[in-house]
């Protein structure tokens, strides 16, 4: 098979791509399974998940409610970002972010971690749904968006656990 038309199955490809589906349900992140391939990353409070996390979540002096806000308003501000699903009883929030050339989505759950009435941390778990390796994309992605979510909440907010 011949492929003059080579700009065309580009597009093509890249149309169907754009329809790529995402994981989108719910998990508990203090269980969650990390992924066997190189394309996952997970930021969690001490303690918190049974999975090793790549990065400590600091304790933000703001209660659940308030750092809940602030990080949807951090996230939500991130380009080709969406908002897929919500679990209450999970305090958690699920994002598609899609990648900038072939859309492929990419899932991040945020969840809030109550640590008592004026405190708080949070878990954030950044999975690609597509490929073996993410090239560092999602770990990158959990810093970017922990740096995002202090700047929103103000330095003041926000100070590492104790060792």
């Amino acid at each position: 098979m011949r492929l003059r038309n080579w700009k065309y199955w580009i597009f093509a490809l890249a149309l169907g791509l754009a329809g790529c589906s995402a994981g989108t349900n719910p998990v508990d992140l203090r269980i969650v399974e990390r992924s066997a391939e190189p394309n996952d990353a997970l930021a969690c409070p001490p303690g918190y998940c049974r999975a090793e996390a790549d990065l400590t979540s600091p304790r933000y002096l703001l209660p659940a409610e308030e750092l809940t806000a602030a990080a949807r308003q951090a996230i939500e501000a991130q380009s080709r970002t969406e908002r897929v699903a919500e679990d209450a009883g999970l305090e958690q929030t699920v994002y598609v972010q899609r990648t900038a050339v072939f859309r492929f989505p990419d899932t991040v759950r945020l969840q809030i971690v109550a640590l008592d009435a004026s405190s708080s941390s949070l878990a954030l778990y950044s999975r690609s749904n597509y490929g073996y390796s993410d090239l560092g994309v999602n770990g990158r992605r959990v810093k970017a968006w922990m740096a995002a979510i202090a700047e929103s909440v103000g330095p003041d907010k926000v100070e590492p656990f104790p060792d």
